[in-house]
């Protein structure tokens, strides 16, 4: 099967302006556009509602925790948590600015981390800030694992150690590159016996290994850690893939993998997604050895955001306003 547009939503729904965030909780799709409207959708596009609580001021990031709750920031200088966001607007104010934008939200452990534009990170505990770190620069994308914290703008990507007592958060490591950053090739540490090895395929722990895995009925996010750390090339072009332990050391560089500078990443099973200015979304498999790209197809829009969806699914958000979802093959 070729990669196709399965689905776009209604134009009489569409955003009045960019689609920069999304999140799926596994039911609903949640899109944040510039027009400071946050829509909700089932999982084929149907409209259900929206929340104008940025009205006037552009939605900036998306995440959603385990309860499947959600956390949106904007150019109005809030952030907030929506406890039902699929029924009600009710939120909490858990920040409000007048001279910082928080750029990027990141879920760690059902943990919510958010990133401004000064470079402060906040680890927020029950919508009180917990610890904060000052990474120097803006965060554009961020991923954090243990006691580790992952953050890029345009030129590096910062490794920094966040554990809990240190008189002050280390910089363990560099990496030449940009935003989009995430972390890929999961590895479950935990072992039921002495003699149980690590669960995984390759390079990703896959749903019926995890349901093989003796004694282990759930699967803690603690005891995973990522092989390999993936983000942009300094041009945006490419995509590196780096080693995921100190040294931390790029093994992997995919140049010119787009033509114009990618704006996302997702993952799904062992195959990475990303999508740009150029309009086209690629997936792409082995990458740890050498990127080979799976399909692609050309949605005819610059593309800001995406993220997996069910089934062979990816959704994305486009500068004209829509959410569309691709279906791929499933197949490698």
């Amino acid at each position: 099967m070729v990669a196709k547009i399965d689905l776009i939503s209604e134009a009489s729904h569409k955003h009045a302006g960019e689609v920069v965030a999304l999140v799926f909780d596994g039911e609903h799709l949640y899109s944040g556009s510039e027009d400071g409207v946050i829509s909700v959708w089932d999982k084929d596009l149907k409209f259900t509602r929206e929340i104008a609580i940025h009205k006037d001021f552009s939605v900036l990031a998306l995440a959603a925790n385990k309860q499947k709750q959600i956390f949106s920031s904007g150019r109005d200088g809030s952030l907030r948590h929506f406890k039902r966001p699929w029924s009600h607007d009710t939120n909490d104010i858990m920040l409000q600015t007048v001279a910082d934008d928080v750029t990027c939200l990141h879920i760690a452990d059902n943990t919510l981390y958010s990133g401004d534009d000064k470079g402060i990170v906040t680890k927020w505990y029950h919508n009180q800030v917990g610890c904060q770190y000052n990474v120097m620069e803006e965060v554009r994308s961020m991923a954090v694992e243990g006691t580790t914290l992952y953050t890029v703008r345009e030129t590096d990507v910062v490794i920094t150690d966040i554990t809990p007592g240190l008189m002050q958060h280390v910089t363990k490591g560099t990496l030449p590159g940009r935003a989009p950053l995430l972390l890929y090739g999961r590895e479950l540490l935990r072992r039921a016996s002495t003699n149980e090895q690590p669960v995984r395929r390759g390079s990703y722990i896959t749903a019926e290994m995890n349901r093989r895995a003796s004694n282990v009925t759930e699967i803690d996010e603690s005891n995973i850690r990522h092989k390999y750390i993936i983000y942009a090339t300094r041009d945006g072009k490419g995509i590196s893939v780096a080693t995921n332990e100190s040294p931390y050391k790029e093994i992997v560089t995919k140049a010119n993998a787009h033509t114009m500078i990618i704006n996302a990443m997702c993952t799904a099973d062992e195959f990475l997604f990303t999508a740009g200015y150029d309009g086209k979304v690629k997936k792409w498999k082995d990458l740890e050895k050498d990127p080979k790209l799976v399909e692609e197809i050309d949605t005819g829009k610059c593309i800001n955001t995406l993220i997996a969806g069910p089934d062979h699914t990816v959704f994305v958000g486009d500068s004209e306003g829509f959410v569309k979802r691709l279906r791929f093959s499933a197949e490698a």
